[in-house]
C-alpha cells in the first residue's frame, strides 16, 4: 500500500511541478519570474526538509493514522477551494500526444536515474549510462524541434 501511494505521490508531483512553473512564468509580472520560481523552490525544499522530522514527531506522540490525517485534510481543503478558485491560464487546444516522445523521455530518464544510482558502485558504467541518456535526449529534442519548429 505504501509503495502504491508513494507512486501516486511521485506521479502527481511530476505532473504538478511543470504546471506550477508554467503558471508562474505566465502570470509573473515583468522581472519577477525568477524570484517567484526561487520562492516556489524554497517552499518545496522547506517542505522536504521539515517533513521527516514532523512525521517522526507525529508518529512518536500520536499514531500512524494521525500522520495520514493531516495530508488528507489539507488535500480535501485544497480540492474544494481549487474547484472554485482555479481557472485555465490558456484556452484549450486540440493537440495530439507524441507517443514516441513520451516513450523516449521515459527510457532516457530511467537510464539517467539508473546511472545516478550506480555512481558509487560502478562509476565508469554510470557515467556512460548518464552520458548516453543525455546525448539521446538532446538528439531527440533536436529532431522534435526540426520537425515541429518548437520544443513545446
Amino acid at each position: 500500500m505504501l509503495l502504491v501511494t508513494r507512486l501516486v505521490q511521485a506521479v502527481t508531483t511530476g505532473l504538478s511541478f511543470p504546471v506550477v512553473t508554467s503558471a508562474l512564468m505566465t502570470l509573473a509580472p515583468n522581472g519577477k519570474a525568477g524570484m517567484l520560481l526561487s520562492v516556489n523552490s524554497a517552499i518545496i525544499g522547506f517542505g522536504l526538509a521539515v517533513a521527516p522530522s514532523l512525521s517522526g514527531l507525529i508518529i512518536t506522540y500520536r499514531s500512524l493514522q494521525t500522520l495520514f490525517l493531516l495530508p488528507a485534510v489539507v488535500s480535501a481543503v485544497l480540492f474544494v477551494t481549487g474547484f472554485f478558485l482555479l481557472h485555465d491560464l490558456h484556452g484549450r487546444r486540440d493537440r495530439k500526444i507524441d507517443i514516441p516522445s513520451v516513450i523516449m523521455s521515459l527510457v532516457t530518464m530511467a537510464t539517467f536515474m539508473y546511472g545516478l544510482n550506480e555512481v558509487t558502485r560502478a562509476p565508469a558504467m554510470s557515467l556512460v549510462l548518464m552520458g548516453v541518456a543525455v546525448a539521446v535526449s538532446v538528439f531527440y529534442a533536436r529532431l522534435v524541434v526540426d520537425r515541429e519548429g518548437e520544443l513545446i
